[in-house]
C-alpha cells in the first residue's frame, strides 16, 4: 500500500529514533497493545491520542477533491491526564487539534513528528568537514599565541636562561588550550555526535588572542589619551570576552536554535551580574571600583596623542592620591592587627 505520511519518534537531538509508516487512516497511539503506535513512556495514557484526516473539498467551481493532502487533525483521548504540548501551548483530554505536516508535539516525556507524503521534503544541509582554509585558522591563531608569549618572555628582565623561561611560558598555555578545547570536543561529542576538536581548539586559541589585543588596546589608548580609566577596566573587560568564548564554544556544542540563544543570554547576564557584584565588593571593601588605581603603561612618545601636563599640575593631581594611599595603609594594619588579637596580646602581657 502506498505510504501516506510518517509518524516519528524524536531523540532529545530532534532526530527520528522510531518511524512508523501510516498506510490509512485514523491511527491510533499509546501504551495499549491495541494501538497502531505503541509508546513505552509511563507518561502516556493507554489510548492517548487519535490522528484523523478529512479530505480538502473544492471550492464548488469544478474542483474535486485532493486526498493526497488532507487536512489531519490529532483528537486527544478522554482518558489521558498528561495531554498533549505543541510548544508551549497545553491541550487536554478530548482536545482537537489540527497538524500540519512537520509538526512536533509532546505525548507525555516523547517527542513526536508527523511528515506528509505529499509534503516537500527540507533541502540537505551543507556538511562542514574541517577544511584546510579553517585549520590554517587555527595555527595562525596558535602562533600569534606563542609568539607573543616568546616575545613578552623575551622583554621580561630576568637573569634566568631565555630558553627556560620560554618554557615555563608556553608548556601551560599550549596544555591549558588542549584540555579545554578537549573538554568542549567531548562535550560536541555528546550532543551533537563530532568531537570537533580543531575547532574548539581555534575559539580558545582566537579568544586568548583577542584578549590579548582588548587588553595592549585598552593599556595602549590610556597611555596616548591620558585616560587612565581605559587602563583600569582591562581585568573587567577580559571576562566578558570569556563569557563571549564560552558562547562561541556552545555554539559548536547545541544546536543553533533557540536553546543555544536562551544558554547565550542566560550567560550573559550572569557575567553581567557577577561583574556587578565585584564591583560593589571591591567598592565596599576598598572605596574603589577600580583595582588599578593609576594607569600603569608608560609607551614611546611617539604615541601620546594630547600634550603632556606641566609639573606643578601634576604634582596637585598626584596629591589627591594621598587620602585614598593612607585609607588603604589603615585598612591593610587593621587587616593584619585586628582589635581582638590587640586585646588578647595586652592581656598576655599582663
Amino acid at each position: 500500500m502506498e505510504r501516506l505520511a510518517v509518524l516519528e519518534v524524536l531523540d532529545r537531538d530532534g532526530r527520528a529514533r522510531l518511524v512508523h509508516g501510516i498506510h490509512g487512516w485514523p491511527v491510533t497511539v499509546g501504551r495499549g497493545l491495541d494501538n497502531d503506535l505503541v509508546l513505552d513512556d509511563p507518561h502516556v495514557a493507554a489510548r492517548h491520542f487519535q490522528l484523523g484526516a478529512t479530505p480538502v473539498v473544492g471550492d464548488g467551481a469544478g474542483q474535486e477533491e485532493s486526498p493526497a493532502s488532507p487536512r489531519i487533525e490529532m483528537q486527544v483521548a478522554s482518558q489521558t491526564i498528561n495531554g498533549v504540548w505543541l510548544g508551549r501551548r497545553h491541550h487536554g483530554a478530548g482536545s482537537t487539534v489540527p497538524l500540519d505536516s512537520g509538526t512536533e508535539w509532546t505525548a507525555g516525556a516523547t517527542r513526536l513528528r508527523l511528515r506528509l507524503a505529499a509534503a516537500p521534503v527540507a533541502m540537505e544541509l551543507r556538511l562542514q568537514p574541517p577544511s584546510a582554509r579553517a585549520l590554517a585558522g587555527v595555527v595562525l591563531a596558535l602562533l600569534l599565541l606563542l609568539g607573543t608569549a616568546v616575545l613578552e618572555t623575551y622583554l621580561d628582565s630576568d637573569a634566568q636562561p631565555f630558553l627556560g623561561r620560554a618554557l615555563r611560558q608556553l608548556l601551560p598555555l599550549v596544555l591549558g588550550i588542549g584540555v579545554w578545547a578537549l573538554v568542549w570536543a567531548v562535550a560536541s561529542k555528546i550532543f551533537r555526535h563530532r568531537m570537533q576538536y580543531w575547532r574548539h581548539v581555534g575559539v580558545a586559541a582566537w579568544a586568548l588572542v583577542l584578549m590579548l589585543l582588548f587588553d595592549y588596546a585598552l593599556a595602549g589608548l590610556s597611555f596616548a589619551w591620558s585616560q587612565p580609566w581605559l587602563y583600569k577596566i582591562r581585568p573587567d573587560v577580559g571576562w566578558l570576552l570569556l563569557a563571549g568564548a564560552v558562547c562561541a564554544h556552545l555554539r559548536l556544542v547545541l544546536s543553533a536554535g533557540r536553546q543555544w540563544r536562551l544558554t547565550a543570554a542566560a550567560i550573559g547576564v550572569l557575567t553581567l551580574g557577577l561583574l556587578a557584584a565585584m564591583l560593589g565588593l571591591r567598592h565596599h571593601d576598598s572605596g574603589q571600583w577600580w583595582e588599578p588605581l593609576y594607569g600603569g603603561t608608560l609607551g614611546p612618545p611617539w604615541l601620546r596623542m594630547v600634550e603632556p601636563v606641566g609639573i606643578d599640575q601634576f604634582v596637585n593631581e598626584t596629591q589627591g592620591l594621598q587620602p585614598v594611599l593612607q585609607q588603604r595603609l589603615r585598612q591593610a594594619e587593621a587587616a593584619d592587627f585586628p582589635e581582638d588579637e590587640d586585646e588578647e596580646w595586652d592581656d598576655d602581657g599582663e
